[in-house]
């Protein structure tokens, strides 16, 4: 076994020299000869070398084919991939710890390419083997089950997910006290799970404690690091630390830059998060060439239609909405949805903030009617895959209670906002933005139903929240002190400066325009 594998590193080593040589800027190909034709060159003429070492043939092909994944070749990376698989078995048997390593390779294929059936049959059948052959236990296994979990988060199911997360950490901890490359990973991975399931807090400190175990294993510059910031970024998003997930974010991506080309994947992810805290700031131009930046690179990068498209279409169209450029925003929502919809299936996650992103667009640009269905598909969704305290639920419920607002259906919209804004305080930290625009929005409803009182409490509190947070022409603030300047007898200069902002929701000035002509609160 020894000299086999001693022949086996020393075939492998001399075709990786004549690999890298292909590679050095001074052969004759040239410093700007790219990776993808040096692999193709590469495959057309190494097999005839190895026809009498199917061993090293199987190691090539694996490394072959995940090199193609990583360049989004997936066809190329398959026939290798399945190719490494089959001389594995041949040479090992199916139940081999080889065989399990190759099947998880193609299941991380599979899931690239949103097969997830096919991922997660994969993932399973090298989990079986790892399981036994060391007895349920070690490395391996965990590193089967930790990819099961990946799969199922990308399906969705992220409670299962986090089990299996959790159960991959039990075992890696009890192999190694010390941090590894690994055990980052998987607090990674829960941090993912805890932020899709609401829980800010929970993934914040998951994300640190990833990026502690990572600081004792490399250097603070490394691109493994950055992609773990690029993460914990988002979660300060999600929970309304605008600046610090700016400041994150343009300290990331001087990071990435130094680590990668301008089109690289890791550029784009970046540039996509950051776009939408910018956009999130009311920052809308930078937001929007930041958006369209990572939009131009997933769509050279990636085949038609792939999730990361999907993504990005959504972002760069609640920019747009922002922006006022509403039938534009709704363009590119529905372009987005509809790919959410082939990717995942009409019950995937995905989909419910794709059905509250449109919503809000078609109430934005003042087609309520339109609106109305895809904001009931938001709610049902969220009800039948987050629990009741779930932010994507708030998210989902305040869409549909603008749009029912804006249909005169007050008594429906207020308990709809009522709802959201009940969960938005239980999940989001005190002086969020969505609380306030919650806040704002209830105002309105109530005050519609006679709540007088109650209106004045809610838009006072709104205002609090939001002139905290926001620039002086945001119409969310503005929208509250409509309210309180239609209460005081005064409202025709909040409503006027409404109607000037592009992006003020036609319904909103339509509300704010008979409100200052009538002094009393109209339907919006």
């Amino acid at each position: 076994r020894a000299r086999v594998e001693a022949e086996k590193s020393a075939a492998v080593i001399e075709l990786l020299q004549d690999l890298l040589g292909s590679a050095n800027p001074q052969a004759a190909k040239g410093p700007d000869y790219p990776v993808r034709e040096l692999l193709d060159e590469f495959s057309l003429t190494v097999w005839d070398r190895l026809a009498d070492q199917p061993q090293v043939e199987a190691t090539i092909r694996q490394t072959l084919g995940n090199a193609y994944r990583e360049l989004s070749v997936y066809d190329k990376a398959q026939t290798h991939l399945r190719r490494a698989l089959a001389l594995q078995q041949q040479l090992h048997g199916e139940n081999s710890a080889e065989a399990a390593a190759a099947l998880a390779d193609i299941a991380w294929l599979h899931l690239d390419r949103d097969e997830w059936d096919a991922a997660e049959e994969a993932a399973r059948a090298s989990l079986r083997i790892r399981a036994a052959l060391d007895a349920g236990a070690g490395p391996r296994v965990a590193a089967s089950k930790d990819q099961i979990g990946v799969i199922l988060q990308r399906r969705g199911s992220y409670a299962n997910a986090e089990a299996w997360h959790h159960e991959a950490l039990r075992l890696l901890q009890s192999v190694s006290p010390r941090p590894t490359l690994a055990i980052a990973q998987v607090h990674e991975n829960l941090a993912l799970a805890r932020q899709h399931l609401g829980d800010y807090p929970a993934a914040e400190a998951r994300y640190l404690a990833a990026l502690n175990a990572l600081s004792e294993l490399m250097p603070a510059a490394h691109p493994r690091i950055s992609a773990v910031r690029l993460n914990y970024a988002s979660v300060l998003r999600a929970m309304g630390r605008y600046v610090d997930a700016e400041t994150e974010l343009r300290r990331i991506l001087a990071a990435m830059h130094e680590a990668y080309d301008d089109a690289h994947p890791a550029v784009a992810e970046t540039r996509l998060l950051l776009g939408t805290v910018l956009r999130l700031q009311g920052r809308l131009e930078e937001a929007q060439a930041m958006l369209r930046a990572a939009l131009a690179a997933y769509e050279a990068k990636y085949p038609a239609g792939h999730v990361a498209v999907g993504i990005s279409l959504n972002a760069l169209g609640n920019a747009l909405r922002d922006a006022g450029r509403w039938d534009d925003a709704v363009a590119v929502l529905q372009r987005a949805l509809e790919m959410r919809r082939r990717v995942g299936g009409p019950q995937h996650p995905g989909m419910a903030n794709g059905e509250t992103n449109l919503a809000l667009a078609l109430w934005a640009a003042g087609r309520q009617e339109e609106a109305l269905p895809h904001a009931e598909a938001a709610v049902s969704l969220c009800h039948s895959i987050y629990d009741d305290s779930h932010p994507r639920l708030a998210e989902a419920l305040y869409a549909y209670g603008r749009v029912l607002q804006a249909l005169g259906r007050a008594d429906e919209a207020s308990a709809a906002l009522e709802e959201s804004l009940t969960i938005r305080r239980d999940a989001l930290p005190a002086g969020h933005i969505a609380i306030g625009e919650t806040l704002a929005a209830l105002a309105v409803t109530q005050m519609q139903r006679g709540a007088e009182t109650e209106a004045r409490a809610a838009a006072t509190e709104a205002q609090q929240v939001l002139s905290a947070r926001l620039a002086e022409d945001d119409w969310r603030l503005l929208e509250a002190r409509t309210l309180l300047a239609a209460d005081a007898g005064a409202p025709a200069s909040t409503a006027e400066k409404l109607a000037t902002l592009p992006g003020t929701p036609v319904s909103v000035v339509r509300w704010a325009a008979a409100t200052s002509s009538s002094g009393t609160q109209a339907t919006p």
